[in-house]
């Protein structure tokens, strides 16, 4: 058989068409969501909000959390868990140990286990079998995967790697006193939150949410959080709010991920991607910042990122590249390169 018509052989029961109908009846119309942001953030809020906004715009939605996905592990592994009801601080945190427990092995362990849980999920939608580390071929069907929620940026590469523009990562915004207040009047009764050692003993949890200094495949919100795509605020409580703060932010994503409709960027999208534009030019070996100055009618009026001045005005890197008097840092010798700020603090 030749290869045009191993290639019209594919269209199953259809008719032979040009290039765009095969393309369009192959393709997959899956798209996939992850939810990352600190204790008492309200992620579980987010995602009931993302849920219906995917659900307006056509798809089937196939919500995972990584509670349910650490307690199946911890099932399989012998590990020792709590009921799940009622829900305590103290249950938290031991759900806090088998997540690091699973992932000694490998950070992206429950990142992994998402990918699992997707096959099973799609294997069950398509009638197809389901073979533990086999790929399972999507069909044409809308559908959303939200997974809830991603505790270390191992998660993060492992999922983009996978799904590639068909994944978005949410971060959940939320002032730290206001995420105090919620995890004590959660878990606490009203004499019991007056405490201090139960301050102090939120405090500790949120900070080892936050960035577990001890342990490297711990959970590292912070360094997972700002690798988001898309961040909402979920700081007011009011669920009057949620029409107008949650679900019309989440269904312009939806929109932006699916192409169904035309979305202008808002003034501070703007902004953010002329400092990104800025941040790129940057040669500096340990960070590069980029900066945009917008008057109040969006117009970009200047633009900076952290380089080196150049004799006689401007900077390095504006016009051709390289030179004997070309010092920088990125620039010197392979043997020679090291970053001057570092050793300099260092």
């Amino acid at each position: 058989m030749s290869a045009a018509a191993k290639l019209r052989s594919t269209v199953k029961g259809r008719p032979e068409g040009d290039s765009r109908e095969i393309v369009v009846h192959q393709r997959s119309n899956e798209i996939f969501f992850a939810v990352v942001g600190p204790v008492g953030a309200g992620g579980s809020r987010v995602m009931a909000s993302l849920q219906r906004a995917c659900r307006v715009a056509g798809y089937d939605c196939h919500p995972i959390k990584a509670s349910d996905l650490i307690r199946q592990w911890s099932e399989a592994t012998g590990v020792s868990l709590p009921p799940s009801s009622p829900k305590t601080l103290d249950m938290v945190e031991a759900y806090q140990n088998a997540g690091d427990a699973m992932r000694e092995k490998d950070a992206a362990e429950v990142a992994r286990a998402a990918l699992e849980r997707i096959a099973e999920y799609r294997a069950k939608a398509t009638f197809q079998d389901y073979r533990k580390g086999e790929p399972v071929q999507p069909d044409a069907k809308k559908r959303a995967y939200l997974i809830e929620s991603i505790r270390h940026p191992a998660e993060i590469y492992l999922l983009r790697r996978i799904y590639a523009n068909a994944f978005a990562l949410i971060g959940v915004v939320c002032e730290e006193n206001e995420r105090e207040r919620r995890i004590l009047g959660k878990y606490f009764t009203d004499p019991e939150r007056r405490r201090p050692e139960n301050k102090r003993r939120v405090q500790d949890f949120m900070k080892r949410d936050a960035d577990d200094a001890l342990n490297k495949k711990g959970q590292h919100v912070t360094d997972a959080f700002f690798e988001a795509d898309f961040f909402i605020d979920n700081t007011r409580s009011d669920p009057e709010d949620e029409q107008q703060f949650l679900d019309e932010p989440l269904a312009r994503l939806v929109s932006i991920i699916i192409h169904d409709r035309i979305i202008r960027p808002t003034i501070a999208e703007t902004a953010m991607h002329h400092a990104h534009s800025a941040r790129v030019r940057s040669a500096c070996l340990s960070r590069q910042v980029g900066a945009a100055l917008l008057d109040q009618g969006g117009t970009v009026v200047a633009t900076g990122t952290n380089e080196v001045p150049q004799a006689g005005g401007g900077v390095y890197g504006e016009g051709p590249e390289g030179g004997e008097n070309d010092h920088r840092c990125a620039f010197r010798p392979p043997a020679l390169r090291y970053c001057s700020s570092n050793k300099e603090q260092n």
